[in-house]
């Protein structure tokens, strides 16, 4: 039978038992269930107990390397500031010495320029000296020519 009768439905023997009626009885919770529960319980519990350690395992490790990262980011931060300390001490001596780096450049120009002009002036007179020469030359050669000529 699947369900069990409580009292008498059809005709209460006093006013407390109108209440009672008709109540399915399921069949009885077998050992397998049980142990299917348990299990599952069980497995339940140590996947938690699980992927808190997982959690913890990934907070250490990445703790670690965020250690590491701070003390390198930390080192070259300092490293950093000495630098720029160097490079703006460095800069002012620029800042302060540059007039002489253009005075430096305005006298190497003038002195190549003068070496220009000069080159020039011999490239100028050596060709007016060859050009004399040629003359004197022809000079010399018209001359010798006309007292041949006469003789």
């Amino acid at each position: 039978m699947d369900s069990l009768i409580v009292g008498n439905p059809t005709r209460p023997t006093n006013a407390s038992d109108v209440h009672i009626r008709w109540r399915p009885i399921g069949p009885g919770t077998s050992g397998t269930e049980a142990a299917l529960k348990t299990s599952r319980r069980r497995a339940s519990a140590t996947l938690r107990q699980a992927e808190r350690a997982e959690r913890a395992y990934r907070a250490r490790k990445r703790a670690a390397a965020t250690r590491a990262n701070y003390v390198d980011a930390r080192d070259h931060l300092r490293q950093a500031r000495e630098h720029l300390g160097l490079a703006t001490k460095l800069l002012a001596a620029v800042v302060r010495g540059w007039p002489y780096v253009l005075r430096e450049k305005r006298e190497a120009r003038r002195v190549k320029g003068e070496e220009e002009k000069r080159r020039k002036v011999m490239e100028k007179r050596r060709r007016l000296d060859e050009k004399l020469a040629a003359e004197g030359e022809e000079a010399g050669r018209e001359g010798e020519g006309e007292e041949r000529d006469v003789d």
